[in-house]
């Protein structure tokens, strides 16, 4: 900048509000949400812990029932089919050997 002879320094710009050094690096938000924060006891979070694990136990143990019987329905259903199979095989069908039983007319 080029001094003219006989100028003043030009102004300087009016002075800006300061923050305290103790809050320069603190949100008020920040501060608002940690006192509405509430802390769980561990007691509670431990029994929601283990409630959850047992219904989650409780689940496989179902999906393990639901599973065996299905098995059981599928080996049921393919001991039929066999069954049936040896029925058929053990009474073959026998092919008519020909003459007719009714008298011609």
């Amino acid at each position: 900048m080029v001094r003219k002879k006989g100028n003043a320094a030009p102004p300087s710009p009016p002075p800006r509000m300061q923050t305290r050094a103790a809050n320069a690096d603190k949100h008020p938000g920040a501060q608002l949400q940690a006192a509405l924060r509430i802390r769980r006891d561990p007691a509670v979070i431990q029994k929601e812990k283990e409630e959850k694990k047992a219904r989650k136990e409780a689940k496989e143990h179902q999906l393990a029932q639901d599973e065996a019987a299905e098995s059981e329905v599928e080996e049921y259903h393919s001991q039929q089919k066999i069954k049936a199979q040896n029925e058929d095989s053990a009474f073959p069908r026998q092919r008519p050997t020909g003459g007719t039983l009714l008298p011609a007319m």
